[in-house]
Parts: C-alpha cells; sequence; structure tokens
C-alpha cells in the first residue's frame, strides 16, 4: 500500500510523459500511449495492494513495455483495430457536456415527481406499461381490470404528466 499516497502523485508527474514517449515509440499512436500509461498506474497500484514495489519505475516501465506489446498482438490478431489519431480527434464526443447532463437530471427529477404526483394506482399501470414493457391485457389480468379500464389509466396518466410537466419537456437545443 505504500505506492497509494503523496508519493504515488510525485510518481506519476515524474514517470507519465516519460511512459508516453516510450509506449508511442513501440504504437505509434499519442492516443494508445495515453490509454496505455493509466493502464500501466493501473497495473501498479493493483500490485501495490498485494506486495511492495521496490523500484516503483522499473515497475511502470516493465508493465508499460508489455502493456504496448500486447497492444501491437492484439492488432496483428484482430483482436483490437486501430483508429488513425487524426480520425479519433475528428469524431464527434458523444457524452453529453456538464451543461448538458445538469439540464438532463433537472429533468428526470421533474419526471420523477410528476410520477410521484400521480394516483398509486394510475401511477403503477403507467410504469409497469411504460417501463416494464407490459402489455394492457397482462397488466388487466395483473390488477383484475378490463383491459379498457388500463387503458384509460395510462391515458390520464400521459395527460397528468404532460400538464405537469408542460409542452417543452425534454426540448433541449
Amino acid at each position: 500500500m505504500a505506492i497509494l499516497s503523496h508519493s504515488s502523485t510525485h510518481l506519476y508527474g515524474s514517470e507519465k510523459n516519460r511512459l508516453k514517449r516510450f509506449i508511442a515509440r513501440i504504437v505509434g499512436n499519442n492516443t494508445t500511449a495515453d490509454d496505455l500509461v493509466h493502464d500501466a498506474f493501473s497495473k501498479l497500484i493493483d500490485a501495490s495492494g498485494k506486495q511492495q514495489i521496490r523500484e516503483p519505475s522499473a515497475y511502470l516501465t516493465r508493465a508499460a513495455r508489455n502493456l504496448a506489446l500486447n497492444h501491437l498482438r492484439h492488432i496483428q490478431q484482430g483482436v483490437e483495430i486501430t483508429v488513425d489519431e487524426q480520425v479519433y480527434h475528428a469524431m464527434a464526443d458523444r457524452k453529453a457536456s456538464p451543461e448538458m447532463e445538469l439540464l438532463y437530471r433537472q429533468e428526470l427529477r421533474r419526471l420523477l415527481t410528476a410520477l410521484a404526483s400521480l394516483p398509486q394506482r394510475r401511477r403503477e399501470i403507467f410504469i409497469i406499461h411504460r417501463f416494464e414493457g407490459a402489455s394492457y391485457s397482462e397488466i388487466a389480468d395483473r390488477f383484475q381490470l378490463s383491459r379498457r379500464t388500463v387503458i384509460n389509466h395510462v391515458f390520464n396518466a400521459l395527460d397528468d404528466l404532460d400538464l405537469a410537466l408542460g409542452p417543452d419537456f425534454l426540448q433541449f437545443p
């Protein structure tokens, strides 16, 4: 556990760039090198939890080399595919921005609040239909109701949610 201390931050700062250059010479790709540097540090952290690592720098170099060679072997075997670095950086990031994540969370809270405000039976039927995928007939059998009553509960729940959430619900740019 000695590596998980103040010195681990110092070690990362002092070794990261060296390892990245070392791996990039082997694999020929800076993005892959970044990923493999992080993997090497993960291996060091895992190993330091099981045993004392006397030479962390040497351990990192060996781990980085092995990871780079494994990467090349996997590419040869077709296990991994490579993407040209320019293509990789030109691809759009599919992850939502922090601002959009915040908006999504706020809208989710609004939806959950609106769902919680529905009458209990209507809420249960709506959730079972929309989120669990049960058919109207399955729900009718489960609650011993007519199929038409189940349909009315679902449609009334949709109307209630529309009123509670408004027409702009989830209308992001």
